[in-house]
């Protein structure tokens, strides 16, 4: 029993160290966000570019045949 309770507590302890660890780091995540949107929007109007006109170009040639394993 008192084996079971250390373990219990260790596991809290250790669950509690985890959970603080990741609010920490959703933080630095959501300031990081907020910089980067920030910069990346002064940085299209600088260079006047709209990223509605970016497309997605595939670099696989057009006829190729897709490999079957």
């Amino acid at each position: 029993m008192a084996t079971d309770a250390r373990l219990l507590r260790a596991l809290e302890d250790e669950n509690a160290k985890l959970k603080k660890l990741l609010a920490e780091q959703m933080l630095d995540n959501a300031i990081l966000r907020a910089v980067a949107a920030k910069n990346g929007s002064a940085r299209r109007q600088a260079l006047a570019v709209d990223r509605s006109s970016v497309r997605y170009r595939s670099v696989r040639p057009r006829r190729s045949p897709l490999a079957r394993h």
